[in-house]
């Protein structure tokens, strides 16, 4: 509906401290709203090695995207700490390379859809060029799976990792316009 705009961004990322031990940072976020109401959730964690989970209670993002069509150009998550404390992540690509999961299948492509029955054994492939060109990322839809250097600015921990995000709708706050957008 007019009005509306939606985010959602999925983060793991395999992290390592200054001294060399190994953690997973992950972060899911979701926020969807229009006139008169605002929905979402958020969560994530550090998880160590040994088991234990420091759970987020809230996670703020901070991001920049292309409104034309809507790729991650950086920015920063900053996750909320049980104890009121703040961890604040900065989230970089480490290229133009991604894949757009409408390609996938993700929210069907091309007339067919995830999991669709096509006979015991249908193979195919997708090989397309210039997918950062708004006509084909509006074609393949910008759902899409960036692969991400992150950066800890507390302690210096860093990791690479995959952010799948999709914004819809205006976010003034972020630069993208409403006639831009598109799922």
């Amino acid at each position: 509906p007019e009005g509306t705009a939606g985010m959602f961004v999925w983060m793991p990322v395999t992290m390592t401290r200054p001294d060399g031990r190994p953690f997973t940072l992950f972060v899911y976020f979701q926020r969807y709203s229009g006139p008169g109401w605002s929905t979402g959730s958020a969560r994530g964690s550090i998880e160590l090695p040994d088991g234990r989970v420091k759970p987020f209670t809230d996670v703020v993002p901070a991001l920049e995207f292309r409104d034309d069509n809507r790729r991650l150009t950086g920015g920063t998550l900053t996750a909320v700490l049980p104890d009121g404390g703040e961890r604040t992540y900065r989230v970089e690509p480490v290229s133009d390379t991604g894949f757009h999961l409408g390609a996938g299948l993700y929210g069907g492509f091309e007339g067919h859809h995830q999991g669709e029955w096509r006979g015991d054994l249908h193979v195919d492939g997708e090989h397309v060029t210039d997918c950062d060109t708004p006509e084909v990322a509006r074609w393949l839809k910008q759902h899409r799976d960036c692969i991400v250097r992150v950066t800890d600015l507390t302690d210096g921990s860093a990791g690479v990792g995959t952010l799948q995000s999709n914004v819809v709708g205006a976010h003034p706050e972020m630069g993208l316009t409403a006639e831009a957008s598109f799922a």
